[in-house]
């Protein structure tokens, strides 16, 4: 989660409206990928609970056929959007799909920050990087727990963190970790309960969560729509021809994009950081 990006703008202040705000509360297309590759022999085929479905767009990792195929079609229109806008390809990389039961991979948002700003990854860093303090500072404002914001976390994954978790891809141009729709739904629910109660004292936690679960989709939408995010700001550090000007532009433009095509306000340039 950039906390400079557009993850930063989900937690600092405009999860509640973001939830409010999408109105396609529908649930995501459902479904196994629609292309599986035989599995390369030098790329293990299981890895913490986790089996490989290797497609055409990433090699990934997931517990069950659906979360799959939900994270090949996010980056089949990643791959769309940098085709058009930049008349460029997206190499195949590595996509851990985390799911409710799986530990975080960064529990702290000092290791998320950590994670996002490797200057391993990272040769273009946002102007305006929040602090682990002022994010927690703006979470406690909005009364969101940190704990799920943990969980449902969209980050990049550097050669020694993938090698660190005993997963070797070498092949792989690229790795991140992004939530499946029954992760993003559960902390959802999560974020939006405890901000129902914030807004509203007299709500206790057994109401909230109830109100909450009426809507897992609509929940899960704000934490869905970013997991591309951190392939395309990998992406954009890769362009070796590119200034920092030009990474930077790049990212607004996609973080923009994201926002406008799913009918979102849009925020100040300095509010999104690059």
């Amino acid at each position: 989660m950039m906390r400079s990006d557009l993850n930063g703008v989900l937690m600092c202040g405009w999860v509640f409206g973001l939830l409010v705000t999408v109105a396609s509360g529908c649930a995501p297309k459902a479904g196994p990928p629609t292309v599986v590759l035989a599995a390369p022999t030098d790329v293990p085929t299981d890895w913490q609970g986790k089996k490989l479905y290797n497609t055409p767009h990433a090699y990934i990792y997931a517990a069950t056929p659906e979360s799959a195929g939900d994270a090949d079609r996010w980056l089949a229109e990643l791959k769309s959007y940098i085709s058009r806008k930049h008349k460029a390809t997206l190499d195949k990389g590595v996509v851990i799909v985390a799911e409710p039961g799986d530990a975080p991979i960064a529990p702290t948002l000092e290791e998320q920050l950590a994670m996002e700003l490797d200057p391993a990854l990272i040769v273009t860093p946002p102007r305006s990087p929040k602090t682990a303090a002022e994010i927690r500072k703006r979470l406690d404002e909005e009364g969101i727990p940190e704990a799920p914001m943990a969980r449902v976390a969209s980050l990049p994954l550097s050669a020694a963190r993938l090698a660190a978790l005993g997963l070797n891809v070498p092949r792989a141009d690229w790795a991140v970790v992004a939530p499946s729709h029954a992760l993003a739904s559960q902390c959802g629910v999560e974020v939006v309960a405890a901000s129902l109660r914030k807004k509203n004292p007299k709500i206790d936690e057994p109401r909230s969560l109830e109100l909450a679960r009426k809507f897992p989709d609509m929940a899960a939408k704000p934490f869905e729509i970013v997991r591309p995010q951190p392939v395309f700001v990998l992406w954009a550090q890769r362009q070796k021809d590119w200034s920092d000007s030009q990474r930077r532009e790049a990212i607004l433009d996609y973080l923009k994009h994201v926002l406008r095509s799913h009918w979102l306000p849009v925020p100040s340039d300095d509010e999104l950081g690059w």
